[in-house]
């Protein structure tokens, strides 16, 4: 489906927004407006994301929470999440990040944090319109662990533009889309041919008052209108092109079928050129009609979604790729899933990175037991997660520091059985 977007779009808690900017307004002149879904995205905060989401649940318009990080590079970036828990818990990240100048009103502007009824309930004492002490790769990787997506603000802008402050775009952040504005600028790189064969452009409005918030001009083609489908569009350009996402979609059809223990196993054998992908868990598992069921792509359990693409595509990437597709699944006991393909097969997509989707599984359900083993000619890593929390202790694995240290973990760990073959 067609969805028409603004999702660069400041509040009144940003200090040089208008006042009327607040999460009503926006919401009601997004709505006359025709916008399918929006995102606030103020200034180093998402203080107001909470009340505008809840303003728009019973509308016609979906709103994201999202913010404008100015990184220490002082460069805009726009992040955006998938829902207001993991938003609020990089909002207090950025809190305690942010570089402590106090405000000036009289000069800068105010920083309202409003309720649903626009009344001023709170404003923000330290100005905001400054960095926070985070790189863009260090913002990156906070985003990724709350399974988020980042994109470069207004690239085409003179002020804390990436390639203004930087000189170009940096491949190492895999950026999939970029900003431009809607600026007399923005025809430079609106006609970089180049540009556009590497990045898809996104037209936000970097709305600072009601009447710069976009007209229904640009839109994405999306799945279903939904915050995931529009981020999962925003950090892949297209559904499911790395087989990382197809573990990701399948754990946490694990976690919403009840599982408690989920087993993921990666074999690489280049020898017998095989790579086989095995998900297990303990959930309430199916009956034989839904197991033949589940991989019609037009059958799905869910209410949002009108087709059911993620295990069809699974079993169609594998069998593509001279491989094959199996389910074992039993009522009260749980699902086995196992995928293979022929390692190198022209059109196997790749692997992905296993290190984001190993943590977004954790961090999705801090509840879990995962066992994650990856094997390349031989070579073993096992990540467990119950081990893990022995060792924890008293401290939450989904902790933002442990989550960090767990990723590093992953990732070296992978990269050490690479390099041992």
């Amino acid at each position: 489906m067609k969805a028409f977007y603004d999702v660069h779009i400041h509040s009144c808690l940003s200090p040089c927004s208008d006042n009327d900017m607040t999460p009503n307004n926006i919401v009601n002149m997004s709505l006359l407006k025709e916008l399918d879904i929006i995102a606030i995205t103020d200034h180093n905060t998402l203080k107001n994301c909470e009340v505008a989401m809840a303003i728009a649940k019973d509308k016609d318009i979906i709103v994201i929470p999202g913010v404008e990080v100015q990184t220490v590079e002082e460069v805009h970036m726009v992040c955006l999440f998938r829902n207001i828990n993991d938003a609020l818990a990089v909002d207090k990240i950025l809190k305690e990040k942010l570089v402590k100048v106090k405000n000036k009103p009289e000069k800068f502007g105010q920083q309202f944090v409003v309720n649903a009824k626009d009344e001023v309930v709170d404003s923000i004492e330290n100005l905001l319109i400054v960095s926070v002490q985070l790189s863009i790769r260090e913002l990156i990787s906070l985003v990724n662990l709350y399974n988020g997506v980042v994109f470069p603000a207004h690239i085409d802008r003179e002020y804390a533009s990436i390639i203004t402050n930087l000189g170009f775009i940096p491949d190492e952040y895999s950026f999939r889309y970029i900003e431009v504005s809607k600026r007399d600028s923005a025809k430079k790189y609106l006609s970089d041919d180049q540009l556009k064969n590497k990045y898809f452009i996104l037209r936000n409005s970097d709305a600072h008052n009601l009447g710069m918030i976009n007209e229904p001009l640009y839109s994405l083609e999306l799945e279903e209108l939904t915050i995931d489908c529009f981020i999962d569009k925003l950090k892949k350009g297209s559904y499911m092109k790395e087989l990382s996402l197809h573990i990701l979609d399948i754990a946490r059809n694990s976690i919403v079928a009840g599982a408690d223990h989920i087993r993921i196993a990666i074999i690489e054998d280049t020898k017998k050129d095989e790579l086989i992908i095995k998900i297990k868990d303990d959930g309430k598992g199916m009956d034989s009609e839904t197991v033949k069921n589940v991989v019609d792509p037009f059958y799905t359990t869910r209410t949002t979604r009108k087709v059911g693409l993620g295990v069809p595509m699974f079993k169609a990437n594998a069998e593509a790729c001279d491989g094959s597709f199996d389910i074992i699944s039993e009522l009260g006991v749980g699902t086995e899933l196992v995928a293979k393909f022929k390692h190198s097969h022209i059109d196997r997509v790749p692997l992905g990175n296993m290190a984001d989707t190993i943590i977004t599984i954790i961090n999705g359900d801090d509840g879990i037991d995962l066992l994650y083993t990856h094997e390349i000619d031989g070579e073993k890593f096992t990540l467990n997660t119950k081990d893990i929390r022995k060792r924890l202790g008293d401290v939450s694995i989904t902790n933002i520091d442990v989550l960090i240290w767990l990723k590093s973990y992953i990732s070296e760990g992978l990269e050490e059985i690479q390099n041992a073959v």
